[in-house]
């Protein structure tokens, strides 16, 4: 029984120090049915395949393939090939076969179908384009592979334009100034409020004449009626122009002084113009 646990335990070590058993990785080139070629084991360790593949013409498809123990199937399966140098990649994902106790795991790179960043770098730019693997389970962080496996040259040409795109390179600075708080009203606001400002003196003016205000006044019993008439219409006239000037660009500040002074003056003769009214 002892024995037993001893050797269960020996076995589970050995298991977690191998981790994932990739099985049988190879590449193959559909389209210039060249012999397959056999990769190294593929595991935290792998080292890169000195030589890059060779890619003449751009109807190619590459296929990565290998198998898995299904007992062992990570949960993430991803190639990426692009540049790591540029940081522009691009993921494919996996034809997975379960037979058996084997998972088979098949990636196809169709060169003429990649983005056309990777193609203007491998083509335009002859920079080689690197593939690498990512397979991954949450619950074995310790026992998951990212490795890069290989690289590709593109040795032909191809009439199609190709460009590399601008989102992809350095972009001029964006500067934004934000506008002022305006210190005056629309020239178009200001000229309709002082229509009305002078519409509504002129109804006034009416007003008080239909109304006989002037005709009430006591000129002959109290000589300083007219010049307080006079005096309290100008401080209505003169408020008038504080608020039209505001309203054409005087600032706020000059404008509540100007209306101050201008307001004390209207209290003070229409009071005298009122009295005189009474009497």
């Amino acid at each position: 029984m002892l024995l037993s646990k001893i050797a269960f335990t020996v076995l589970l070590s050995a298991t977690s120090v191998l981790g994932l058993n990739v099985k049988q990785p190879h590449l193959a080139l559909t389209s210039s049915h060249k012999k397959p070629l056999a990769l190294s084991p593929i595991n935290q360790d792998f080292e890169k395949v000195l030589q890059p593949v060779i890619i003449d013409r751009a109807n190619e498809t590459i296929e990565l393939t290998f198998s898995i123990d299904t007992e062992e199937k990570p949960q993430q399966a991803t190639l990426l090939l692009g540049s790591i140098s540029r940081g522009v990649e691009t993921h494919i994902e996996p034809l997975i076969k379960n037979v058996d106790s084997e998972s088979t795991y098949k990636f196809e790179i169709a060169i003429e179908k990649l983005p056309e960043p990777l193609l203007y770098l491998g083509i335009k730019s002859r920079e080689p384009l690197t593939a690498s693997l990512i397979l991954a389970s949450e619950n074995a962080l310790a026992h998951n592979i990212f490795v890069e496996l290989f690289d590709l040259d593109l040795i032909f040409d191809t009439e199609e334009k190709l460009s590399w795109p601008s989102r992809l390179g350095a972009q001029p600075e964006i500067t934004h100034i934000f506008r002022s708080t305006p210190k005056t009203v629309s020239p178009l606001i200001a000229q309709f409020t002082s229509v009305i400002i002078a519409g509504f003196f002129l109804a006034l003016l009416v007003a008080w004449t239909y109304l006989g205000t002037f005709s009430r006044v006591n000129f002959t019993s109290y000589g300083g009626a007219i010049f307080h008439l006079i005096a309290f219409v100008g401080c209505v006239l003169g408020m008038e122009y504080v608020f039209t000037r505001y309203y054409l660009g005087a600032s706020i500040f000059d404008t509540l002084g100007h209306g101050f002074y201008v307001s004390l003056g209207g209290l003070f003769f229409g009071g005298k113009l009122l009295k005189s009214l009474s009497i």
